[in-house]
């Protein structure tokens, strides 16, 4: 084959692009932080408050736990198809999957961005409840995500989002203890 003939790849591989992944990880980051802000308490009864407060908390956990899930199982296929320290620019990576592994891929990235989504909602909610004790550790995330530069690599994308997913697990633990909702 010369240079000028196109490589003939193999018809049970396809070439699916990890970057819209990653890309719905970063956003799953940015949701959570763009709702997360101080907000005055509403006017309701104390145990009405806590009530619905205890809820909004357990709901914004679960969806911390299945952020986890999404940014581990992602970092899993960066690293068992060796793309981690590829760029990350859409159509960079160039990979050649079987057709099962392109329908995870898939199944991962609808999983990314409705996780994005379940958590800019539950984030939003959680903050109607924030007080000024909560400052420092909101403070810590915002300043997190405006340090959020374009990731060089997959690697730094799973790194990023790891220790975003971290931050938000702090403040929901620091929420449970302060406000007795954790076992």
């Amino acid at each position: 084959m010369t240079k000028d003939e196109p490589e003939i790849l193999d018809p049970e591989l396809v070439d699916p692009d990890p970057f819209a992944i990653g890309f719905s990880l970063l956003g799953l980051l940015i949701s959570g932080g763009a709702y997360l802000e101080m907000r005055r308490n509403r006017i309701l009864t104390e145990a009405q408050r806590s009530g619905e407060f205890r809820q909004t908390w357990f709901q914004a956990r679960r969806t911390l736990i299945h952020a986890r899930r999404v940014v581990e199982e992602f970092a899993t296929y960066v690293a068992e198809d060796g793309y981690g320290s590829q760029e990350f620019l859409f159509g960079k990576a160039r990979l050649n999957l079987p057709r099962d592994r392109v329908d995870q891929l898939r199944r991962l990235h609808a999983n990314s961005l409705t996780t994005a989504s379940y958590m800019a909602d539950n984030l939003d909610a959680l903050s109607e409840y924030l007080d000024s004790t909560y400052t420092p550790l909101v403070e810590e995330i915002m300043n997190k995500l405006i340090e959020l530069q374009m990731p060089h690599s997959y690697d730094a994308v799973v790194l990023l989002v790891r220790e975003g997913v971290t931050l938000y697990e702090r403040l929901i633990e620091e929420i449970g203890q302060k406000e007795s909702f954790s076992s």
